[in-house]
């Protein structure tokens, strides 16, 4: 039984149906307790809310995901399950809707390597086709940008290269998972590795960490 589900008691005694609900040992509001909160240390970022201006329930999600940014590339969101299973299957697996409003992001590839987060947590390499500059490819002046290109199953692309915009760590705990991700800087136009996880000046785990002493802080679990 998920932690939404409600259990009811019935007690026939003197003849009166008397109903009892019971709910999970976690917060009933689930991401609401977010809302307009901020991680410490962000001075600057828009605070927790919901994305969208139509909010929208996300692959399984039970309340529409939340996210705070700072606008220039990093983002922290949350996504709220109604079993550990369906949130267990969005870690292993996070569908591209997962990026909410971060552009660019054409495909979620696993990044091996320590997160510096605890488990568990695992790495995403964030993809996207490009111009890698050059005849066919954009040219100098276009070296880096969006190609326009689809990007199929395998990762490769219909036009331009395939390329790293930028990493993230996604965590599960419990029903709920958490994914930082941090686009841009650094890694366009090459391949990520498992260091920028944990990049001071990418901020990706230093983002994480404080989101669940947060989300400990007000009861989600």
């Amino acid at each position: 039984m998920d932690r939404r589900a409600t259990c009811l008691l019935v007690s026939l005694a003197i003849g009166v149906i008397v109903l009892v609900g019971c709910g999970s040992t976690t917060n009933s509001n689930g991401l609401a307790v977010l809302d307009g909160k901020s991680l410490a240390g962000t001075s600057g970022w828009i605070p927790i809310a919901s994305p969208l201006s139509h909010p929208v329930d996300v692959s399984a999600t039970v309340t529409p995901p939340v996210q705070t940014n700072n606008t220039t590339g990093n983002t922290v969101s949350f996504f709220d399950f109604g079993s550990s299973a369906d949130a267990t299957a969005f870690y292993d697996d996070p569908p591209l809707e997962a990026r909410l409003i971060a552009s660019g992001i054409q495909q979620y590839r696993a990044l091996a390597g320590a997160t510096g987060v605890p488990a568990p947590s695992r790495g995403l390499d964030l993809r996207e086709c490009i111009w890698s500059g050059g005849p066919g490819q954009g040219g100098a002046a276009g070296a880096g940008s969006p190609s326009g290109g689809t990007m199929n199953a395998a990762g490769a692309c219909s036009s331009g290269t395939p390329s790293s915009i930028g990493v993230a760590t996604i965590v599960l705990r419990g029903d709920v998972v958490v994914i930082s991700q941090s686009i841009g800087k650094t890694v366009i136009g090459r391949s990520a590795g498992h260091a920028e996880l944990t990049d001071g000046s990418l901020g990706v785990a230093r983002y994480v960490i404080r989101a669940l002493a947060l989300m400990q802080q007000v009861g989600v679990k």
